[in-house]
């Protein structure tokens, strides 16, 4: 099974970070390169970034990637802190338009993370959504992904520019969870196609 990982465009929003610690873009990209070595490990895996380094990449260039890499399945994932939030919460979206195989899916690999992530820290589950309920009223790589796609997104919280995602040791746990969710997942997707 072929496996795109995406972590995002790489455009700097809002998000918090200082001088010496990763930003939002940077979060993203540091722990989907670290769920895409997981994944590899597996036998009948095969996964691939979409973007893999510090560069800015559209959505569209992204979606080549998935693409061209054949891919069966794309995870979108969005790792970010704000100063704005109450509390940590781990979300997850699928196009308004996905098949009822994509929202299984979508639920599996919702129910696996969202599950670890309450019981070892406490993050508040924010729930499975379709695209157009997102703060950015759509998620076009999801819309127009040839394959089964899923945004996962983890906001954090960040006060006095300190976050959990300052640790090594949160976003390679956090890595660990979401790709032994994917892995999990592998056997419902065979014997589904």
């Amino acid at each position: 099974m072929r496996i795109s990982i995406d972590p995002g465009s790489g455009i700097r929003d809002d998000g918090v970070h200082s001088s010496g610690r990763l930003s939002e873009p940077d979060y993203s990209l540091t722990v989907c390169k670290r769920v895409c070595e997981l994944v590899n490990r597996e036998p009948g895996l095969i996964s691939a970034l979409t973007r893999w380094d510090e560069g800015i990449k559209s959505w569209r260039r992204r979606l080549e990637e998935v693409v061209q890499h054949r891919s069966e399945m794309c995870i979108c994932l969005h790792i970010d802190c704000r100063d704005l939030r109450d509390y940590s919460s781990f979300t997850s979206y699928v196009s308004v338009m996905a098949t009822g195989l994509n929202r299984r899916l979508q639920a599996l690999l919702h129910n696996d993370v969202a599950c670890q992530l309450r019981m070892e820290y406490g993050i508040v589950d924010g729930g499975k959504r379709n695209d157009t309920e997102h703060r950015d009223f759509g998620l076009p790589l999801l819309e127009n992904s040839p394959c089964l796609a899923i945004h996962l997104e983890g906001l954090f919280i960040c006060s006095n520019k300190n976050t959990i995602l300052h640790s090594d040791a949160f976003r390679e746990h956090l890595a660990r969870i979401i790709a032994t969710g994917i892995i999990n997942q592998r056997g419902f997707l065979s014997e589904d196609r």
